[in-house]
Order: structure tokens, then C-alpha cells, then sequence
């Protein structure tokens, strides 16, 4: 298995969440009510702190129409990173 430098590792979903709201004028409090989640968890997961999950990632999809899935994999490939330590 190969380890991938520093400087190219994934970024958070939260990063690409925080692009994608404000490019779609989406307040904290929007997006939190349509992910069926308390405000301070999304901020959590904006700021890295919590992962994106798949409950997220789909509700994501209904309501933006793309970007839910992809998310999750980044996601994914972060934990992974995380894992392979």
C-alpha cells in the first residue's frame, strides 16, 4: 500500500461544504434543518471535527441534487488516510 505525502491529502467534506453553501446562499441554520440535524453538529462537521455520513450525504442529494455522494466518499477516503495512519 501506498502512503500519500502530506500535501496532497484529502480535505475534510466539511471544506467543501462550507465552498457549496455559500456559493448557494445556504445559511448553517438552513442546511442543519434540511440534514435533520442540531446546528452545533453541522458546524462540527463543517469545521472537521465530526464526519459526513451517509444520512447526510443522501438527504444532501434530495435537496442540492448532487454533491451528497461525493462527499461521503471523500469521507471515506479521509478515514482510510486515517487508518493507514
Amino acid at each position: 500500500m501506498t502512503h500519500t505525502p502530506k500535501s496532497q491529502m484529502n480535505v475534510h467534506p466539511g471544506e467543501y461544504l462550507k465552498l457549496e453553501m455559500d456559493s448557494r446562499n445556504e445559511t448553517l441554520q438552513d442546511l442543519a434543518a434540511v440534514l435533520k440535524i442540531p446546528e452545533h453538529q453541522l458546524q462540527d462537521v463543517l469545521n472537521g471535527k465530526s464526519p459526513f455520513t451517509p444520512q447526510m450525504a443522501s438527504l444532501l442529494e434530495k435537496h442540492w441534487g448532487s454533491s451528497g455522494f461525493m462527499l461521503l466518499e471523500c469521507q471515506k477516503d479521509l478515514d482510510g488516510e486515517a487508518l493507514d495512519g
